[in-house]
């Protein structure tokens, strides 16, 4: 008998088994292919983001290097920087010569450098602040060395009315390492950190510099207002036509606009374009006593900007005479001497020559090489031989004539000479103490 319930029971358990495979392979067949909304996903645990390190290098990178003496290969070099716009609203204005950041206007000390990157008190903050366009005060002047950049914006000011703008050409090699620096590694790393607004994380900065507390004066070349600009643009129209004003005063974004419209224009180097770049160079505040280096960056900075062409192959005969003509306008109304005369040409070629590169030429190695393959192709590769050449002729032209004309006068007019006077008939030496010069009938 227990067999039997035993047996009853072992089946039954076997059955049950059954019936719990079948119902868990139907409740598998019916499981949807895609989750529904009612599927719950639990957060990941949350574990602590280490922070991170930043390195020498890094701190290089974010801060500006003094330019070297002999080339200009960091982001602001001798020429400097222009500032951008500055009017009586900015946050950064003119006060006694000097650039003073919103935030110090008003104070009668001076402020504690700023620590390091890798300092726990490096005030983020106030860089994003600065870079996220809020309408506060903050610790920095804004500086860009894109000169068509900043012509833009004095432009705007100018089509809006506001006439008092005003743009400052400050030199770079004045202004201190420690106090100045670059947005674009910023912006990046405020990328990972904050989020920006109204479109800020579009514009990384490039070309823009961040000076600390103030621009001292010794480092301001000049200051040009956006009217006397206008009134050159009026008086002269080579300049408005050549650096395209109308075009540059529009609202159309520069880098997907703009840019292609002054690349597709082709514009060569004719007379009229070297004699606006003179123009506006000068009003600029540079004159032929201005450093080659200075002179060298603005041209380049104007090739550049407006994607000026130059010819490949061209001769060293049309560089000579393009120099020449960008000297005597930009030198017209001084007079100096050979020296600066052809400072002043050797200048504007080399500034050609760095117009051929990237606007990262002066920050890339690669980008350098591209330049020099570019130079060597239009003939640029050597300003300095082609002036060099130039003047070795002139000088064989002189010593060549000064030798022939102190020939005439050692033979003393020997028969067969030009100069045959001393055996000429009638002729009397100025010495005879009795002859008497005779004026007039």
């Amino acid at each position: 008998m227990f067999d039997r319930i035993r047996a009853t029971a072992a089946a039954l358990h076997h059955e049950a088994l059954n019936h719990i495979a079948l119902d868990h392979n139907k409740m598998l067949t019916e499981v949807p292919k895609k989750s529904t909304k009612a599927v719950v996903v639990l957060p990941a645990p949350v574990t602590p983001q280490k922070r991170k390190t930043y390195t020498v290098e890094y701190e290089h990178e974010t801060r500006i290097r003094r330019p070297h003496h002999q080339h200009c290969v960091h982001y602001l070099n001798n020429a400097g920087s222009m500032p951008p716009c500055s009017d009586e609203k900015s946050r950064s204005n003119l006060v006694d010569g000097e650039f003073i950041a919103g935030r110090f206007r008003n104070l009668n000390f001076t402020p504690v450098p700023l620590p390091g990157v890798n300092s726990t008190f490096f005030p983020w903050h106030e860089f994003f602040a600065h870079l996220n366009r809020n309408m506060i005060e903050t610790p920095f002047v804004s500086t860009s060395n894109l000169l068509v950049w900043i012509l833009r914006l004095a432009l705007n000011e100018a089509k809006e009315g506001r006439r008092d703008g005003q743009i400052t050409v400050i030199n770079g090699s004045r202004l201190e390492r420690k106090h100045v620096y670059h947005a674009l590694p910023m912006h990046r790393e405020l990328c990972e950190k904050r989020a920006f607004e109204k479109g800020a994380w579009k514009y990384p900065g490039s070309h823009k510099f961040m000076v600390y507390h103030k621009i001292l004066a010794k480092a301001i070349v000049h200051t040009v207002g956006l009217e006397d600009m206008v009134k050159l643009a009026k008086k002269v129209a080579a300049v408005g036509h050549a650096l395209n004003f109308q075009l540059l005063a529009g609202k159309k974004d520069f880098r997907t606009k703009v840019r292609p419209q002054l690349e597709s224009a082709r514009v060569e180097l004719l007379p009229a374009v070297i004699n606006a770049m003179a123009r506006f160079l000068k009003l600029l505040g540079l004159t032929p006593a201005s450093t080659m280096e200075q002179i060298s960056y603005l041209a380049a900075d104007i090739v550049q900007g407006w994607a000026f062409r130059i010819e490949a192959h061209t001769p060293p005969e049309e560089y000579q005479q393009m120099s020449a003509i960008f000297a005597y306008v930009f030198c017209k109304g001084s007079f100096p001497d050979l020296r600066e005369h052809m400072k002043v040409r050797m200048a504007f070629l080399d500034g050609l020559r760095w117009g051929l590169g990237t606007f990262s030429v002066r920050h890339s190695v690669e980008a350098l090489a591209l330049m020099q393959r570019k130079a060597n192709m239009a003939g640029l590769a050597h300003p300095a031989k082609i002036l060099s050449d130039e003047l070795d002729a002139a000088r064989l032209h002189i010593t060549m004539f000064g030798r022939k004309q102190q020939a005439l006068i050692t033979d003393g007019g020997r028969p067969g000479n030009d100069m045959n006077l001393i055996d000429a008939p009638g002729y009397k030496s100025s010495d005879d103490a009795d002859e008497e010069v005779v004026y007039g009938p």
